[in-house]
């Protein structure tokens, strides 16, 4: 796509843009059911500027999504990094709402056990 081509691209300003659009994409990709595709646009960002929280909160949502559980939480730590704040709990909603409900269970479980009262909003997804 013509959009995100690096051809021409010296400024940082069109790194950021550029690295913008990778990230819409890949959350576009995302909902249409594409991880691989997903993750290549996050992967593609994240070279552009690596500053932003909002590709690695997409990653860590793949993650998730894949029951990586512990990739996840390294994507997501990363985002707190860069500054995001409240980004994960939409990202991880979002991969619960798609889950099967035995899934749902395992990565409830799993952030319960990581930080039960950051967490504590997913004990309604631990329900059938």
């Amino acid at each position: 796509m013509a959009i995100t081509s690096l051809e021409g691209t010296k400024s940082s300003k069109d790194k950021k843009l550029l690295s913008a659009a990778s990230t819409v994409r890949g959350a576009a990709f995302r909902d249409q059911g594409m991880p691989d595709s997903a993750e290549q646009e996050g992967l593609q960002a994240i070279a552009l500027n690596d500053t932003s929280p909002h590709a690695y909160n997409l990653l860590g949502a793949l993650a998730y999504a894949r029951h990586e559980f512990e990739e996840g939480d390294e994507y997501f730590a990363e985002a707190e990094r860069r500054g995001s704040v409240g980004g994960d709990r939409r990202d991880i909603e979002g991969v619960l709402e798609a889950m099967a409900f035995l899934d749902r269970q395992a990565l409830a479980a799993h952030l319960l056990g990581k930080d039960r009262q950051k967490y504590n909003w997913v004990h309604k997804y631990m329900k059938p």
